[in-house]
């Protein structure tokens, strides 16, 4: 429920941007988060932590459920790296369900699937929603600034 709360936030904060101010143009920002799409999906399946953790800003954020939030780039290549030790991910797929600019942020409701091997167990499929925060950069890059998980049951 908490997710659907700060999807809608998210959503309602990017509308209300001044229509008279000239924001960076959507398309470029899309084929930008789109490239950034793609090097998790492959930072994912090679199980890299150091380029996963490349694709956040300094102060990125992780937030999944029932887990404390990860917080920081460094920290994210930590926990990141740990996880990736003992499973390995495939078969990923990103569907954007709404993007979104604001100045210098975009939002992006993405439909994710993946299947995850843990070490020694059977896969398993797993799907969801992730709410991407992506903020551009001074040298004119976007990261991710947050990612919210939603798993479906």
């Amino acid at each position: 429920m908490k997710f659907v709360a700060f999807t809608c936030f998210f959503i309602l904060l990017s509308s209300c941007s001044n229509s008279d101010k000239k924001d960076t143009n959507l398309a470029e920002v899309k084929t930008a988060v789109n490239e950034g799409n793609a090097a998790y999906i492959r930072a994912n399946e090679k199980g890299d932590a150091a380029m996963f953790a490349k694709l956040f800003t300094d102060d990125g954020m992780i937030v999944h459920p029932n887990v404390e939030p990860i917080r920081g780039k460094e920290h994210i290549k930590a926990e990141v790296a740990r996880i990736m030790s003992k499973s390995k991910f495939t078969d990923w797929e990103l569907n954007s369900l709404t993007f979104s600019v604001s100045g210098n942020q975009a939002y992006e409701l993405i439909q994710y699937g993946f299947t995850l091997h843990p070490e020694g167990k059977s896969p398993i499929a797993l799907s969801g929603k992730y709410l991407m925060i992506w903020k551009q950069q001074s040298d004119g890059s976007w990261k991710i600034q947050m990612q919210m998980a939603q798993p479906n049951d």
